[in-house]
């Protein structure tokens, strides 16, 4: 796919590429652009690829982000999110606000903002809210109640699909001033599920009534 910056300018290596929108407004909005191409020639090929190899249409293909990234996508990146759902399933945003300190209607209030925006991305398409049941600093579980009042306002508002997080495997990190990767840990008698009998049933929970509200009993 070739971009309309490319066609302009004829070759990279006559030109760079502008770093801000305060060079020009026609330049960087041509930018973008070419970038928004390029973004969409990689979601084509990379899904092209993998379906080549799994043709399977109830593995579905995750477009994610996180949820500020999409305020500032189209304009600082050039990525436009609706031009690459053509090629994926589902569309996700994750919600990493800071759970120990955000108040809960202001976390309830970034729900609805998200859910309504990923529900306008994914068009007719599934939208997947993703939510941490862990403090994504401090690798502390969630206050009691909080899990269970966001995922709620997140179903109630149209996400299809939740996805619970713990941690990541990057999270396998060193503290400072330590040798091993081990002592880095999080602390997975917190957190983990395996090793957590309340958020267990507190999960457990929260599946039946959002099962029981969904078919209306």
């Amino acid at each position: 796919m070739e971009s309309r910056y490319r066609q302009k300018i004829g070759s990279f290596d006559r030109v760079s590429p502008p770093r801000s929108p305060e060079e020009g407004f026609l330049l960087w909005n041509d930018w973008m652009e070419a970038r928004a191409d390029w973004c969409e020639d990689f979601a084509h090929r990379t899904c092209r690829a993998y379906r080549a190899v799994d043709a399977n249409p109830e593995h579905h293909l995750v477009l994610s982000d996180f949820d500020y990234y999409l305020e500032r996508n189209s304009l600082h990146h050039g990525v436009d999110y609706r031009r690459l759902m053509l090629y994926f399933d589902r569309f996700e945003i994750y919600m990493a606000d800071d759970f120990r300190h955000v108040p809960t209607r202001a976390l309830l209030g970034n729900v609805k903002r998200d859910v309504e925006r990923g529900r306008t991305i994914a068009g007719k398409k599934p939208f997947q809210f993703h939510l941490w049941i862990a403090d994504p600093s401090e690798f502390t579980p969630m206050r009691q109640g909080l899990l269970e009042q966001l995922a709620e306002r997140a179903t109630e508002l149209g996400a299809d699909v939740l996805e619970f997080y713990t941690y990541k495997v990057h999270d396998w990190r060193s503290s400072e001033g330590s040798e091993t990767l081990m002592d880095g840990r999080p602390v997975f008698e917190a957190i983990s599920l395996k090793a957590n009998p309340s958020m267990q049933r507190r999960i457990r929970r929260l599946i039946t009534r959002l099962k029981l509200a969904k078919t209306g009993r």
